[in-house]
């Protein structure tokens, strides 16, 4: 089983020291590792009711509710929480380190194994108390997933929704497909801070040109499915970022893959996105590429200007000419009448 990301919601009740510990751990395969718990007495069990099984975002969402209205009816409430983050980090670097607690939750995860999961969760658990009764869920994810089931989240939004409405007739974008950024949470940047020229990872999620669709397909057909969905990252460069709302909570992402092929996004502005330390100048190159239009604009201008002074040159040359001849005639006429008088 590959994934890329983690994560074990957890439910414990001990009865000997009357508490409830409530909380997450979410991690990064060899990579970081994040945990938020919440520890209150077991009287506040009816304003704790939480869905283990439900997605991690909504469960952090509910964690922090949970949390708010349990520091309202108890003070006590933020020491014992405090209490136990502090024994959680403690027994964490006893034991290795929080890059070795997270290897060895993922191993157990990749590995499918629920009672290991119980059994690391039950020796944690027993060092701050006894006679402690676990429920937990796990779940994992690859980048591709998180990207994808954000893009569906953020769709939704009235931002998006608003921002989607205000570019749809703008003739740049018409014919341009549509990706998402791969997300990272944990260790990615956030949209509002990237700059034109700086890369980042994306999948494409639709085409608009069938032309183009085919050649990136043709191109990479490692990173397409037989259904020609794109299953593998693409690496692009962004070539323009514009906000679309007064408030700067969406962005208008346009990027491109392989010198060729352009592509656009309205997302967030708060998420983060995997991105790497390259970079091109695009900004420098489109003043370049602007400098050969006026260069070339002006090579035709001298062009043409020498044309028309060669052309005005020999029109003057003719006028003098028959001026010439015209005199000519006009002296031997009177010659001619002078003579016979």
């Amino acid at each position: 089983m590959e994934f890329d990301f983690f994560s074990v919601k957890v439910y414990a009740e001990s009865q000997s020291s009357d508490e409830i510990i409530l909380g997450f751990f979410f991690g990064k395969v060899e990579g970081r590792l994040e945990f938020q718990f919440i520890n209150f007495a077991r009287r506040f069990k009816d304003l704790a009711k939480i869905n283990l099984k439900e997605d991690l975002n909504d469960f952090k969402k509910d964690l922090n509710q949970i949390y708010r209205k349990l520091i309202a009816r108890s003070g006590d409430i933020i020491s014992k929480t405090n209490d136990f983050s502090n024994y959680l980090k403690s027994y964490i670097n006893k034991n290795g380190g929080r890059l070795t607690f997270s290897n060895k939750l993922s191993t157990i995860i990749e590995n499918k194994d629920t009672e290991a999961v119980r059994s690391l969760l039950r020796e944690l658990f027993d060092e701050w108390t006894s006679d402690v009764k676990i429920r937990f869920d796990w779940g994992c994810s690859t980048y591709n997933e998180m990207s994808l089931e954000e893009s569906s989240k953020t769709e939704q939004s009235l931002d998006i929704q608003s921002a989607i409405e205000k570019t749809k007739d703008r003739k740049d974008l018409l014919d341009m497909a549509d990706f998402y950024p791969i997300v990272d949470p944990m260790e990615g940047k956030p949209v509002a801070s990237l700059k034109v020229g700086d890369s980042i990872y994306l999948t494409v999620v639709n085409f608009n040109d069938e032309g183009e669709e085919q050649r990136l397909v043709n191109s990479y057909p490692d990173k397409f499915d037989e259904n020609g969905k794109n299953i593998k990252p693409f690496e692009g460069y962004i070539t323009a970022m514009e906000y679309c709302s007064a408030e700067k909570g969406t962005v208008l992402l346009k990027v491109q893959i392989d010198e060729w092929f352009l592509a656009k996004a309205i997302i967030m502005s708060n998420i983060r996105i995997m991105q790497t330390n390259r970079r091109k100048n695009l900004l420098k190159q489109n003043a370049m590429d602007q400098d050969n239009i006026t260069d070339t604009l002006v090579q035709k201008s001298e062009k043409k200007s020498e044309q028309e002074d060669g052309v005005s040159r020999e029109t003057l040359i003719d006028r003098l000419i028959i001026s010439s001849l015209i005199a000519l005639i006009v002296i031997t006429i009177l010659i001619i009448i002078f003579i016979f008088l």
